[in-house]
C-alpha cells in the first residue's frame, strides 16, 4: 500500500490495499468477508498451524496431531504423535519406549534413547561427567569433594561448598570452632581461662587474667597482675587489694584517705572523714571545721582560684603575701562592682537584644512555648499529663517485643531521686534585680505549684532508640534522644548515638547533650562518639561528671594522656596540654582525620553525685574559663555528665540565660527549663538542680559587667571566625 507514509496491515493480514481492505492472511489465520465483503483475517484454533476456517484444520502444530477436521494435542512428552498414546518423536530427555515417551529414574540420564547409571556420588545427572545434584555431605562438579563437617544438615552449596553453620562452628566453610570449642566436630569446651585452642585442647590465647607457659591459662594469684600475672601484688591502697589484670591500675577505686591511679596519693588532711575523689583528689564529702575550698585548703573565705601542685594541694592561695594581695584586690572589685552595678539595673531595662543573631539557624527565642503564666495547669492540662505518663508506661512494657535483652540491658539511672521540677517552678518573667531579692528570700525564691506543668519523661518519638540493634546504646532506659532532635551519623553502618541538638538563645543546634561514652554504649575505642566529635565540627567539650563517683562507673575515659597520641577508628587525637585547677581540668587536644582542628575539653571536676556543686563560685569560675575560650569551630558545644540530662541541662540551662539576661534584662527560668525538654528528656531534673540554677543565674548576672564583656568577646569570637593554623602557644595567647 503506497501512501503519503506506509503503515502496517491489520493483525493476521500478509498483504492489504489499505488498512481496511486486505488480500491475504498470514499462516495461522483465515479469511472470511465481513458485511462490507472485505476480506478480515481470524486466528486458527489452539494447536491448528494452518487453517481454512474456525472449523477446518489442514496442519498441525508441533505437539499436535489430527483428529478429523480439528487438531489435538499429543501426550505423555510426545513432540509428534498420530494420536494422543501413540508417540514418533519424544521431547528432550525423554526417550521412545515403544510408542511412549518416558523420562529416566532419578540416579540416570539419557543416552541414545537408553537411561544409563549415574556415577556413584551424584544424585542426579545429565551426562556421565556432570551431576546436577549431589549426594549428601559432598559438593562439586563431581560430586567428588565433602562439605565441612560444620555445615548445618550436612549440606552445602554445590559449586562452591559453603553452607550455614552448625552452632558450634564459624568460618565461610563453616570449618572453625567458635571461640572456647575444639575437637574434630567441635563438641569438646577448652580449658577454663583459654579463650582459643586447637584441635587438641591446647591454648592458643588466654583470658584477660589467666597465663601459663603452653597456654595452660592458670588464673593470676590475688594480688598478682600483668598479661603473664609476672608483676607483683597490686598496689597496696587499692580497694580491696583489687587492681586492673592487665595493667595494675586500682580500677575499683581506693582505700579510704587514698587517691590517684594506683591509690599513691594521700587525701588532703582537712577533708570530712579524710575522703576524696579518686581522680583528682578534692574532699568528696566537705572539709573539717574552718577549712573550705574544694582541696579544703582555706582556711579562711577562699574562692575556687588558682593552680594545683601534683599533690593535688593549692600553692599560691597559702602564700602571705598573696593573701594580703587578694583582700586589697576584693575591696577594689566590691567597690567597682556597686557603681557598675547600679549601671546595669538601669540599662537592662532598655538593653536592645542585640546578642548574637541565627549564624546557625533561624532566629527563635523559644519555640512556641507558652510564658509560664499562660500555662498554669487546669483540669484538661493534668489529665493530658496523666495519660502522657500511662502511655510511657505502656512504651516501656512494650519493649519486650524486642526481647528481654531490650528491658534488662540499660541500667536504673543513678543521678538522685528524681522528681518533677515543675513543683517548684518560676510563674512569670523575671527582672534581673529580682532574681537577686527572690533568691535572697528563701520563702519568695520558688513557688510552689499544685500541679505538674513541666513535662516530665518521654514525651515524643522516640522509635530508632528502641530498635534492637540500638537498644544496647542506650545505658538509661528512661534516657532516650527524640527521633526528630537525635544526632545522626553519617556514613556509618549505624548511624545511631545516643545524644541530642539543643536550641540556645535565639540560634538552632548551639549545643549537643551526650549521654557520657562509656566502653558498653559506644565500643572499646570510642570511634563513634569522636566521628560525631569531628561529624559536627564540636568547638568545645564540657564534662560535668568524674569517671567514677562513689565507686560507681559514671564514665570512661574516652581522651588520651597529656603528650599521647591515640587513633579512635580514623580519628587521631592528641592531648596537646592539660592544666589541673582545684575544681575543674582544662585540656587541649588536636583532632585530625583530614584535616588538623583545635578542640578543647572543660571537665568540672567538684559535682558530687546526686548533689549540686558545693560552692556555686566554682561553677562560675569553670562558666567564665570555658566562655574566655575562642571557638575554633563554628560547630556546637558537646555537653555531657552521665545520663546527658541531669547536670547536663542544669548547665545548659545556665548558658542560655546567661545569654537571655544580658541581652534582655529579663529571664524565663521556667520557659528555657520547659523548652529543654522539648529537646532532650528531663534536662535539669532534681529539685536541688533547679534551685542551683537560681543561686548561679543569680551571681552570673548580678555580680560586676565582666559577663557581659564575655559573652560580647564570645560572639565576636564566632562570627569574626578565619580558618588558621594555630599552635599551643598561640592559643595560650589568645585565651
Amino acid at each position: 500500500m503506497l501512501e503519503e507514509e506506509c503503515k502496517s496491515c491489520s493483525k493476521g493480514c500478509k498483504d492489504c490495499s489499505s488498512n481496511k481492505t486486505c488480500k491475504t492472511c498470514d499462516i495461522g489465520f483465515y479469511a472470511r468477508h465481513d458485511i462490507t465483503n472485505n476480506i478480515v483475517c481470524q486466528p486458527c484454533t489452539k494447536g491448528c498451524k494452518k487453517c481454512s476456517s474456525a472449523a477446518e484444520c489442514l496442519e498441525c502444530d508441533t505437539g499436535y496431531f489430527k483428529n478429523g477436521k480439528v487438531c489435538s494435542e499429543c501426550l505423555n512428552s510426545c513432540k509428534t504423535c498420530k494420536w494422543p498414546l501413540v508417540c514418533d518423536l519424544c521431547l528432550q530427555d525423554f526417550r521412545l519406549n515403544d510408542t511412549n515417551c518416558q523420562s529416566c529414574p532419578t540416579g540416570y540420564f539419557l543416552s541414545n534413547s537408553a537411561c544409563l547409571p549415574c556415577q556413584d556420588k551424584c544424585a542426579a545427572c545429565s551426562s556421565p561427567n556432570e551431576c546436577t545434584e549431589c549426594k549428601s555431605g559432598l559438593y562439586g562438579n563431581l560430586c567428588h569433594q565433602k562439605c565441612s563437617s560444620g555445615c548445618k544438615d550436612d549440606i552445602c552449596d554445590m559449586n562452591i561448598g559453603n553452607c550455614s553453620c552448625k552452632e558450634t562452628h564459624v568460618g565461610h566453610y563453616c570449618n572453625k570452632c567458635v571461640p572456647g570449642k575444639f575437637g574434630h566436630n567441635c563438641e569438646f569446651d577448652c580449658p577454663e581461662g583459654c579463650l582459643t585452642c586447637d584441635l587438641n585442647g591446647s591454648c592458643i590465647i588466654c583470658n584477660t587474667g589467666y597465663f601459663g607457659l603452653n597456654c595452660h591459662c592458670e588464673q593470676c594469684a590475688d594480688g598478682m597482675y600483668g598479661s603473664k600475672c609476672e608483676f607483683h601484688e597490686c598496689p597496696s591502697n587499692c580497694f580491696n587489694a583489687s587492681c586492673n589484670a592487665e595493667s595494675g591500675l586500682c580500677d575499683n577505686g581506693c582505700n579510704k584517705g587514698y587517691w590517684g591511679k594506683y591509690c599513691e596519693k594521700l587525701c588532703a588532711h582537712n577533708c570530712l572523714n579524710n575522703t576524696c575523689f579518686k581522680e583528682n583528689g578534692t574532699c568528696s564529702h566537705g572539709c573539717v571545721g574552718g577549712y573550705h575550698g574544694y582541696m579544703c585548703d582555706c582556711p579562711n573565705n577562699c574562692i575556687c582560684s588558682g593552680s594545683v601542685s601534683p599533690d593535688g594541694f593549692s600553692s599560691s592561695l597559702l602564700q602571705p603575701i598573696h593573701i594580703g594581695l587578694l583582700i586589697v584586690s576584693l575591696v577594689i572589685l566590691i567597690l567597682v562592682a556597686v557603681i557598675m552595678g547600679i549601671f546595669l539595673i538601669t540599662s537592662y531595662i532598655t538593653k536592645q537584644k542585640n546578642l548574637v543573631t541565627g549564624s546557625l539557624g533561624d532566629s527563635i527565642t523559644y519555640r512556641q512555648v507558652r510564658r509560664s503564666q499562660d500555662i498554669l495547669p487546669s483540669e484538661h492540662n493534668n489529665e493530658n499529663n496523666r495519660r502522657q505518663q500511662d502511655a510511657q508506661r505502656i512504651v516501656y512494657q512494650n519493649l519486650a517485643d524486642i526481647g528481654n535483652a531490650a528491658i534488662n540491658v540499660c541500667e536504673p539511672i543513678q543521678e538522685s531521686v528524681y522528681v518533677n521540677v515543675a513543683e517548684y517552678a518560676s510563674i512569670q518573667r523575671k527582672q534581673v534585680p529580682d532574681i537577686v531579692e527572690e533568691t535572697e528570700d528563701n520563702t519568695n525564691e520558688v513557688v510552689e505549684v499544685k500541679e505538674s506543668n513541666l513535662p516530665d519523661g518521654l514525651i515524643k518519638p522516640f522509635h530508632e532508640s528502641q530498635k534492637a540493634e540500638n537498644v544496647m546504646k542506650n545505658r538509661y532506659k528512661d534516657v532516650c534522644p527524640y527521633d526528630n532532635r537525635r544526632v545522626i551519623l553519617k556514613n556509618r553502618e549505624s548511624d545511631y548515638i545516643n545524644a541530642s541538638y539543643i536550641d540556645g538563645y535565639k540560634r538552632q543546634k548551639v549545643y549537643i547533650a551526650s549521654l557520657g561514652p562509656t566502653v558498653k554504649q559506644m565500643g572499646a575505642d570510642f570511634g563513634v562518639f569522636w566521628n560525631m566529635v569531628w561529624q559536627e565540627r564540636v568547638c568545645k567539650i564540657v564534662m560535668l561528671t568524674n569517671l567514677i563517683e562513689q565507686g560507681v562507673q559514671k564514665c570512661d575515659k574516652y581522651w588520651p594522656d597529656k603528650d599521647v597520641c591515640i587513633m579512635y577508628e580514623d580519628v587521631k587525637v592528641t592531648c596537646q596540654s592539660e592544666e589541673i585547677y582545684p575544681c575543674f581540668a582544662v585540656r587541649i587536644f588536636s583532632v585530625e582525620k583530614t584535616e588538623k582542628r583545635i578542640l578543647y575539653q572543660m571537665h568540672f571536676t567538684a559535682w558530687p553525685d546526686k548533689s549540686t556543686p558545693r560552692d556555686v563560685h566554682g561553677m562560675i569560675e569553670f562558666w567564665e574559663k570555658l566562655t574566655r575560650i575562642p571557638r575554633f569551630e563554628l560547630g556546637p558545644i558537646l555537653v555531657h555528665c552521665s545520663a546527658g540530662v541531669g547536670r547536663t541541662g542544669t548547665f545548659l540551662a545556665l548558658d542560655i540565660l546567661a545569654n537571655e539576661g544580658v541581652a534582655e534584662g529579663t529571664v524565663d527560668i521556667f520557659a528555657c527549663v520547659r523548652n529543654l525538654r522539648e529537646d532532650r528528656v528531663n534536662l535539669v531534673q532534681t529539685v536541688e538542680q533547679y534551685k542551683f540554677l537560681h543561686e548561679a543565674l543569680l551571681h552570673l548576672l548580678s555580680s560586676d559587667t565582666s559577663v557581659k564583656a564575655l559573652l560580647t568577646s564570645d560572639g565576636a569570637v564566632q562570627h569574626n571566625f578565619q580558618e588558621r593554623k594555630l599552635d599551643v602557644d598561640d592559643i595560650h595567647e589568645m585565651v
